[in-house]
């Protein structure tokens, strides 16, 4: 049996097929092995997106890299794979579908005591299609090879990602019946098994017909405004980050990318105006029409803009040092682990955070909130250090 642990995985579902997958050294609909990936490479960008695409399309899954066909290590050099910007994946699969599949996480395992990059790759309720051909030229000769070509939709058939069929796409329409089905029978089991005396009240449709006492209100986060009824936040902030780069695009007749938008959205602290950004509970951040104006204005005065921002994000990455193995809390962190037999993960617990973020602080390639991450470390060694 191989030696497994899976780093930053919140998934028990996708943790534990993957590690059953990994005993039995085989590639399955949802699990496919990948012994190198160079980043650089378009051939191995066609491949790997087919690959997410029809993993995507078959009800999510995982691609493993840095292991051989038949489940063993391949020791191939994985730094440029996990150094990867979801971004930059989350662009690809737009350029090729028309679609920013953003449902999936790029983390870490150990296998056999050597590292694995692993996609974890959300399903999709509405399959996605190629819009525009894969193609690459084949090392050696001038020929060029096509790895998927457009308007096909791809899906696995075991091992393998193949153009669908029909009995694929009457499959793709059972498992979307089925999961909506699910979720209408468990909002009907929370009103049945509801305790006695609960009602059920049905809230009615916004009425629209005092059309002469409609007002127009702007959000603020000025305390001095008055204070009205809360509007819908899918109505007020409809649109997703990839619907903001569409709308700026289209406004201004030039390419804007989702990367862009999350560049300026960083260094404007767009998360912090209300009248701009909702951010719900349980999913990613949603814009207003106001945020959208405001992108295209900002521009139009400075045509700068959307490269300042990047300029200053990259800055500001680039200045967050790492801390170093021989960092005294690090040290510490290390010693106090060894010595009380923690795992990483029960050490991330302690300090409210993911375990792939501290398996890179103690090996020293940690580039997030560093002074933040640090202060997680120094005030565990106070509190470890006072007497029970």
């Amino acid at each position: 049996m191989n030696y497994y642990t899976l780093i930053g995985m919140n998934s028990d579902e996708h943790a534990k097929r993957l590690a059953e997958c990994l005993n039995n050294r085989c590639e399955t609909t949802s699990l496919d092995f990948k012994s190198e990936f160079n980043p650089n490479s378009n051939q191995d960008w066609c491949e790997l997106l087919k690959d997410i695409v029809a993993i995507a399309n078959s009800g999510g899954g995982i691609i493993a890299i840095g292991l051989n066909d038949d489940g063993s290590n391949s020791a191939s050099e994985l730094k440029a794979v996990l150094g990867l910007d979801p971004a930059d994946v989350c662009n690809k699969v737009e350029k090729y579908t028309g679609c920013c599949h953003s449902d999936f996480r790029l983390v870490e395992a150990q296998v056999n005591g050597q590292s694995v990059a692993c996609f974890v790759i959300g399903e999709v309720h509405t399959p996605l299609v190629f819009t525009k051909p894969g193609t690459y030229q084949i090392p050696g000769s001038n020929q060029q090879k096509t790895a998927f070509s457009q308007g096909t939709v791809y899906f696995r058939h075991g091992p393998k990602s193949e153009p669908g069929s029909a009995d694929d796409l009457r499959g793709f329409i059972e498992r979307e019946v089925e999961r909506l089905r699910s979720a209408w029978l468990d909002n009907v089991r929370k009103v049945v098994e509801a305790p006695v005396g609960s009602k059920v009240v049905v809230v009615p449709a916004e009425s629209h017909k005092v059309q002469a006492e409609e007002r127009t209100f702007r959000l603020t986060s000025s305390p001095e405004a008055p204070l009205v009824r809360e509007l819908n936040p899918n109505e007020s902030h409809p649109y997703r980050q990839k619907d903001v780069a569409k709308l700026v695009a289209e406004k201004l007749n030039f390419p804007v990318t989702f990367y862009d938008v999350f560049c300026v959205r960083k260094m404007h602290a767009i998360e912090n105006m209300p009248e701009f950004c909702y951010k719900p509970k349980f999913s990613s951040s949603q814009f207003s029409d106001a945020f959208v104006d405001w992108f295209v204005s900002e521009y139009r005065k400075n045509p700068d803009f959307i490269e300042q921002a990047k300029q200053r994000l990259r800055k500001q990455t680039n200045a967050q040092t790492p801390p170093t193995k021989d960092d005294e809390r690090v040290r510490w962190l290390d010693s106090f682990m060894r010595n009380n037999g923690h795992s990483i993960s029960a050490i991330a617990r302690k300090l409210d955070v993911s375990a792939s973020t501290v398996s890179l602080v103690l090996r020293g390639n940690y580039s997030g909130n560093v002074s933040g991450m640090l202060k997680r470390v120094e005030a565990l060694r106070q509190a470890e250090s006072k007497p029970n």
